[in-house]
């Protein structure tokens, strides 16, 4: 059996992307934050084992955030948040489609700038960048 599962989300000051895929119990993360203004990449993460592994580091983020913050923030979709953002950006959080990697490539390789191609995909910049990380056409440092 397998099953995948790819989202971007986006906060004020990051961009956030998610592709995870379990097959035949085991599990592969992979979980990577870059910068919106500059796409510089300040978080990734593979998960490469089991459910129990993913169990375990949500464990850590808890406790960890008790220890330095004192509270965990109350369980909230943020679903009110992301219908905000696909007001502006229709296309938001939504999985890449090939065809859609393709335009982006195009684009890109047409020499137009980040801003202007996510205007045109109707996603946020860090989206763009971060694709283009994943793509291969960009490195990390931007």
């Amino acid at each position: 059996m397998r099953k995948e599962h790819r989202s971007e989300t986006e906060t004020d000051d990051w961009a956030w992307t998610v592709e995870a895929a379990v097959v035949d119990g085991h599990l592969t993360a992979d979980v990577m934050g870059a910068g919106r203004a500059d796409g510089v990449v300040g978080l990734q993460l593979r998960i490469d084992g089991t459910e129990q592994h993913l169990t375990t580091l949500a464990q850590i983020v808890h406790e960890l955030r008790l220890a330095l913050f004192g509270a965990v923030p109350s369980g909230s979709s943020g679903a009110g948040r992301i219908d905000a953002i696909r007001q502006q950006r229709p296309r938001a959080y939504q999985p890449w489609s090939e065809e859609e990697e393709q335009r982006l490539l195009e684009r890109w390789d047409a020499g137009e700038p980040v801003v202007v191609i996510a205007q045109a995909l109707e996603r946020g910049s860090g989206a763009v960048r971060s694709r283009l990380i994943r793509l291969g056409r960009i490195d990390q440092a931007g």
